[in-house]
């Protein structure tokens, strides 16, 4: 026979064979189905380390024995990320400016919808706050609401926010105009109401995110972002690999002002207690619930604050800059009775500190223009990213004071030079 005839009786007796293996296995499990499985394509699958195997696979099924494989397999599954809860959506930023000058200003209400919260030197050697939040996560009650000061509107602008005030500064009057700020001013727009429960009439209006929704409406304001957030999130929680650790964070504005951030690593977030002249409290959210008007407890909660309901920052912020009074800097002498209305000189670059999760490294900013968007790095210059959560950024006066502290002393000490060597 020749070879090509050869070979193909060869293949022909091989194609049968199959055929008759094939055509047996299935008149024998036809007969007999209780006994139908394919193990062995699954061991042949396990041979060739192309997944969990099939008893693994069983046992996290049932529940009963695959506890530690399952967690393995869930381990090595990446989440999707959907950005940070505390910047989500496609609202546009408002920016609420916070009286904060004395302690009858306490306690504010609504800061932890804030994506970040600037506290900045007032006249006086107090500070004031602006929380920016999204619209569609402004709180219930948010106050109490002051003034604006001018150079607040620096980041006004860099976060395309609308501003909610309560009258203004000479000096900030012009800046809104001159700058065409999207703006609700409680002297002309009546978008707060007044709580009888604080002390003194101008520390009282507070306002909600149904007043400000309707005035944004009302003045045909755009509510949507047109422009991403002006820091990026890590997409999971992220310890800082390099950081010294930093348990108490104090900074102390002034002799009136202090602020201090205590670390819960439970939480993994920063508790905040505050300190104008003699009085310092934990920084509690106000209460907005339904106890009688009479009730004892009802009464200490109007005053202290819900002790449930703790400030708190997931990312905080530091660096020095210039200031004096526009008295002195501008050589404006509008104010008649010399308020000593502040100038800040932020604009340009410098060194401070970036906190998170217990930990802190020294950090870069720059600002090259008022309206410009702020940068932050670290001290090699690449960007710094930050955890979900509130960020408070402490913009401080030169003669300021940083302390950062460690409760197990392996870092300590007053952190007064900010040169980022």
């Amino acid at each position: 026979m020749e070879k090509n005839s050869i070979t193909s009786v060869i293949v022909s007796l091989i194609i049968a064979i199959l055929i008759l293996t094939i055509f047996g296995i299935g008149v024998y499990y036809y007969y007999n189905p209780d006994e139908f499985n394919i193990s062995f394509i699954s061991d042949w699958i396990n041979s060739m380390n192309m997944g969990p195997k099939q008893s693994e696979i069983s046992d996290f099924a049932s529940g009963e024995s695959g506890e530690e494989v399952a967690q393995e397999v869930q381990e090595e599954i990446e989440e999707p990320y959907y950005g940070p809860k505390i910047f989500s959506g496609d609202s546009r930023s408002v920016a609420v400016m916070i009286d904060n000058d004395v302690s009858a200003a306490w306690p504010h209400a609504g800061l932890n919808n804030a994506y970040m919260i600037y506290e900045v030197t007032v006249e006086g050697s107090a500070t004031r706050l602006m929380a920016v939040f999204k619209k569609d996560n402004l709180p219930d009650l948010v106050g109490p609401i002051r003034s604006c000061r001018h150079y607040f509107l620096d980041y006004v602008q860099e976060h395309d926010a609308i501003y909610c005030h309560y009258g203004q500064s000479t000096q900030g009057g012009e800046a809104l105009k001159s700058r065409g700020i999207s703006n609700i001013n409680g002297i002309f727009d009546d978008y707060t109401t007044r709580i009888k429960d604080v002390d003194k009439t101008w520390h009282n209006a507070f306002s909600s995110k149904e007043q400000i929704e309707k005035y944004i409406a009302r003045k045909g304001y755009r509510d949507t972002q047109k422009q991403d957030c002006i820091i990026k999130y890590n997409e999971k929680d992220t310890d800082l690999t390099n950081g010294e650790i930093a348990d108490k964070v104090i900074c102390r504005f002034s002799g009136i002002q202090t602020t201090t951030f205590d670390y819960d690593e439970e939480a993994k977030n920063y508790k905040i207690t505050m300190k104008n002249g003699k009085t310092e409290k934990p920084h509690l959210d106000k209460y907005t619930g339904s106890l009688p008007s009479d009730s004892k407890e009802a009464e200490s909660l109007r005053v202290n604050g819900d002790p449930t309901k703790p400030f708190v920052a997931k990312n905080i912020l530091i660096y020095q800059v210039g200031n004096e009074s526009v008295w002195t800097a501008w050589g404006d002498h509008r104010e008649e009775d010399n308020k000593k209305r502040q100038e800040i000189y932020n604009t340009g670059s410098g060194t401070g500190y970036f906190i998170t999760n217990g930990k802190v490294i020294k950090m870069k900013w720059s600002k090259p223009t008022h309206a410009s968007k702020t940068t932050y790095t670290d001290i090699y210059g690449d960007e710094i990213t930050f955890n979900d959560g509130t960020t408070w950024v402490e913009i401080m006066p030169l003669d300021g004071k940083i302390t950062i502290e460690s409760n197990t002393n392996t870092v300590s000490g007053e952190y007064t030079n900010l040169s980022g060597e």
